[in-house]
């Protein structure tokens, strides 16, 4: 351990893409971040596996797959208690340790393990409301405690994305994602205006976010738009992005709702919904329905009834429920889910979706305005910290491989950066799942339980923008390859599911946070 211990701020903006704020053609005004990359070393390519917020931030804590950690969802596990989180080393390191978190981030899941003070604060706490106050009042004030370890964890770019009045023009950004990255900006300057040069100040985000991109036809998601017989843009019905991502955020996820009651009666080999579960969960679909449409008719978008009940996709996941069919309901829900959030987070695994940037910025620790541009992953990020401030490692390990030496030094090992999507449900992958590993500047995407569908491969250094599909080919085949060899590595270790008491508490909390 080192004699004298930095105090660390691990900032996590929700959906921040690098491109946004490292990218060659910046859409968004940060002079704040732009003094923190100049003060530090950045790494605009850092990938993620999953872009789910619990899926990803679990990897961060533990260095490890989804398929290690075994949080490959929103809800239905519990962090298994013998896994070894990044706040457990920094307490047991002789740090305080303190989180600022929303969204899904529940204690319920386990991932507060480590956390003296876990704070879950509540949707509408955005840094411009009394909360973000509060917070630059505790650093101004001395409220952390020394050495401490503090994560804060920002919302506002997720959807429905926030923007202050004074941030809400063309000058901050030309969508509203861009003008909330803008104006969260300004607010990591107040935020860090009161800690000193003993303080190791680490930026990044959980997974990057659509903001506008569309699939090529020939690609996975509309195969499986397809399969789930959705129309296949929803974009193309003359709605804008932003009112698709405020309509997605507010009407409640029939995946969460439903995902592990039906889920485990599939898993125990059983197709059949009992009466009494189905009563309940009839009346809360025929709620659902009903606010679905009060949301479209008040934004005034076309199709009043398109997360009603009289849709075809909702009314067949309706009739599923009723007739007590579990597997048809399980597909239903996929159905739904995709339909709502097929241009968000989550459901591919393109650059623009998993490629987040970090920030180191401590003198005499990380180089002073030093870029690495090598392709480097979210899992590494655990492993970097504990080497570059000497600290003891779990003995279980982590997929991740600290890349400290080769930020000092350069070099270091060529490794395939593994990616997958199942949406956000941990309990679905035989409906929906895509698999695929990037390296050295060539990509693979496929769909490991659909032999019909397509495969995407592409030359990133000729085709950045994954706009090209090349298909199947001896390259795409060798990549492929080792995406199922580590696929078929993962251990599953998290068995700690929630019991029925704790997935209705959760899902309840999620609703209330205005996630679902």
């Amino acid at each position: 351990m080192i004699e004298t211990k930095p105090n660390v701020i691990l900032l996590v903006i929700d959906c921040l893409r690098s491109d946004r704020i490292l990218g060659s053609d910046l859409t968004c005004k940060t002079p704040n971040i732009d003094k923190l990359v100049r003060r530090g070393t950045s790494l605009p390519n850092i990938f993620v596996e999953n872009s789910i917020t619990t899926t990803s931030f679990t990897s961060i804590f533990t260095g490890l797959y989804s398929g290690n950690h075994g949080i490959t969802g929103m809800a239905g596990v519990r962090l298994d208690n013998k896994l070894t989180t990044m706040a457990e080393i920094f307490s047991s390191n002789g740090y305080k340790t303190y989180a600022e978190v929303t969204g899904p981030l529940n204690p319920l899941l386990g991932i507060d393990k480590g956390f003296a003070n876990y704070k879950y604060r509540n949707h509408h706490d955005y840094f411009f409301t009394d909360w973000g106050n509060s917070l630059v009042e505790k650093l101004r004030e001395g409220y952390f405690v020394a050495p401490y370890f503090l994560l804060v964890h920002f919302w506002e770019a997720h959807v429905p994305v926030q923007v202050p009045d004074e941030f809400d023009s063309p000058a901050y950004g030309t969508t509203k994602y861009d003008r909330s990255i803008s104006a969260l900006d300004s607010y990591i300057r107040r935020l860090l205006e009161h800690t000193g040069q003993d303080t190791l100040i680490i930026l990044t985000g959980d997974h990057g976010e659509c903001v506008g991109e569309l699939p090529d036809e020939k690609t996975l998601l509309p195969y499986f738009i397809d399969k789930l017989k959705l129309p296949l843009a929803v974009a193309k019905q003359g709605e804008s992005m932003d009112d698709i991502g405020d309509l997605a955020a507010e009407e409640p996820l029939l995946l969460h709702q439903f995902a592990t009651k039906v889920s485990l009666i599939t898993q125990s080999g059983k197709n059949r919904i009992g009466l009494l579960q189905r009563i309940p969960m009839i009346m809360q679909l025929l709620q659902i329905a009903y606010k679905g449409y009060r949301i479209r008719a008040k934004k005034g978008l076309k199709g009043g009834g398109d997360f009603g009940l009289f849709k075809e996709k909702f009314l067949l996941f309706f009739l599923s429920v009723v007739r007590g069919d579990a597997e048809a309901a399980l597909f239903h829900m996929v159905r739904n889910s995709l339909s709502m959030h097929v241009y968000q987070h989550g459901y591919h695994i393109y650059d623009y979706l998993q490629n987040v940037p970090i920030v180191f910025v401590k003198k005499g620790l990380f180089p002073e305005n030093k870029r690495i541009d090598a392709d480097l992953r979210h899992i590494d990020l655990l492993p970097t910290l504990i080497e570059a401030l000497h600290l003891d490692a779990p003995p279980e390990g982590y997929d991740g491989t600290s890349y400290f030496s080769y930020i000092l030094e350069g070099g270091g090992q060529d490794r395939p950066t593994y990616m997958e999507a199942r949406g956000a449900t941990a309990y679905a992958e035989k409906v929906f799942l895509i698999r695929g590993v990037r390296r050295e500047n060539r990509k693979i995407a496929f769909a490991p339980y659909e032999k019909d569908a397509p495969v995407e491969y592409y030359d990133l250094s000729m085709d950045s923008q994954e706009l090209n599909n090349l298909g199947s080919t001896e390259e795409a085949a060798k990549l492929k390859k080792e995406a199922d060899t580590i696929a078929t590595s993962f251990s599953q270790h998290a068995g700690q599911r929630l019991t029925v008491a704790e997935n209705l508490e959760l899902i309840e909390r999620l609703k209330d946070l205005g996630y679902m």
